[in-house]
């Protein structure tokens, strides 16, 4: 086999190694990605996904009142009507529920924050009292709560959220992108330089082994390279033969 027809090999072999690491790491970009999907990464926004929002995003509201005749704290899921008639509105209430993750190229990182804002327009609401509109919120909201978040209502309801846990799998998926990156990146230099050196060589073989493709040097269709010893084919250093390719 010809220099030629081996640096060809060479080249079509990592050609092949390229575009196999690329679908590899489209694939497992595509499956963290969906794993996650408001996470904030490299291929999420790729893909069109958006970062998590400020305190507006996924929003509960409630209404605050209080009862005329025992001074009881009421809350309400949005709709005051809810209350009865001796229940005066003295305030609201906002539970503010982002979720997602964060991560390089997927989600590795997961993010659970819940927090209630109780805004008190009467200001009559004692400590206890906004503790136990907390309580109440809570109980509300719980039966249109995910899964997810069912385990956090009762923390929710003394103390905010704010939890942050690593994602094993989301994890290697970073380091196994990272790598196949890596490799694709250096697959494509080796194959530059492979092609690079394949051009010179089919120059050698039009010029019928006149120039050295390693160093240059005007080998005159020696056997050997006088300048740096590069042994050339016997077809290339012929007069006008050439090499095959």
């Amino acid at each position: 086999m010809t220099r030629v027809e081996t640096l060809r090999r060479r080249r079509n072999w990592l050609s092949l190694g390229v575009i196999m690491l690329v679908l590899c790491v489209c694939a497992a970009g595509l499956w963290g990605a969906s794993r996650q999907p408001g996470a904030r990464t490299v291929i999420g926004n790729v893909l069109g996904g958006s970062p998590i929002a400020g305190p507006t995003h996924l929003v509960s509201f409630f209404l605050v009142g209080r009862r005329s005749g025992d001074g009881a704290v009421q809350v309400s899921i949005t709709d005051g009507s809810l209350f009865s008639g001796d229940v005066e509105v003295i305030g609201k209430a906002h539970l503010f529920r982002p979720h997602g993750g964060s991560g390089f190229w997927v989600g590795s990182q997961k993010r659970t924050r819940m927090w209630i804002m109780v805004a008190d327009d009467s200001g009559t609401l004692s400590p206890g009292e906004l503790l136990q509109v907390r309580r109440l919120v809570c109980d509300l909201y719980r039966p249109a709560a995910t899964a997810a978040e069912l385990p956090w209502l009762a923390t929710l309801a003394t103390v905010d959220v704010n939890n942050e846990t690593i994602d094993p799998i989301g994890v290697v998926l970073e380091v196994l992108i990272t790598l196949m990156v890596a490799g694709a990146i250096g697959l494509g230099v080796w194959r530059f330089r492979v092609g690079r050196e394949l051009t010179l060589w089919k120059q050698l073989e039009l010029d019928g082994g006149r120039w050295c493709p390693k160093c240059g040097y005007e080998a005159c269709g020696a056997r050997i390279c006088p300048e740096c010893g590069l042994v050339i084919p016997v077809a290339a250093a012929g007069s006008g033969d050439g090499v095959r390719g």
